[in-house]
């Protein structure tokens, strides 16, 4: 999550980690994304209130546990604190080139680290929304149906909305 403030640098990055719940019990896609919509809200008004430095020891601390278990060698052995990693990055805004030739669509690419079985990342790019899926073949043998899945629950979120794509 964002930590950067509006008078802050705009260049590197000012991020914290937040654990929230997505709502995977409920049918309901509206019902769904009130929970996700829910628990992040309040998981964003439980950081500290501090800037700078103090918000990196923060996110510092709170990775620690993740931290340790990946240079020490010890991620996948137990149970994670968390299963799976969702960001989503802002990207430009307008169209990008290079050497004349238009940058259609932009997908992330995301890390996987031992312990973790998926990341969804969404980047946006020029208007659009696009997500890209990196997950972890022993644990999830076909992201590809995830893909499928994630487009079959968006279009029910969007009729429930009565968008029409």
């Amino acid at each position: 999550m964002s930590v950067r403030s509006g008078d802050g640098a705009s260049v590197g990055n000012a991020i914290t980690f937040l654990y929230a719940m997505l709502g995977t019990d409920m049918d309901d896609p509206i019902e769904r994304i009130a929970r996700i919509k829910s628990s992040t809200r309040l998981g964003k008004e439980r950081l500290p209130d501090v800037g700078g430095m103090a918000m990196d020891a923060y996110t510092a601390a709170l990775m620690l546990p993740f931290m340790a278990q990946a240079i020490f060698g010890f991620g996948g052995r137990g149970k994670p604190a968390s299963n799976p990693v969702i960001s989503n990055v802002p990207g430009p805004a307008e169209t990008r080139y290079l050497d004349g030739s238009q940058l259609i669509e932009f997908y992330p690419v995301s890390l996987l680290f031992n312990g973790r079985a998926l990341n969804v990342t969404a980047v946006s790019y020029d208007g659009k929304f696009n997500v890209g899926y990196t997950g972890c073949r022993d644990s999830i043998p076909s992201l590809q149906r995830i893909a499928v899945y994630s487009g079959e629950e968006l279009d029910k979120l969007e009729e429930r909305l009565g968008i029409v794509a």
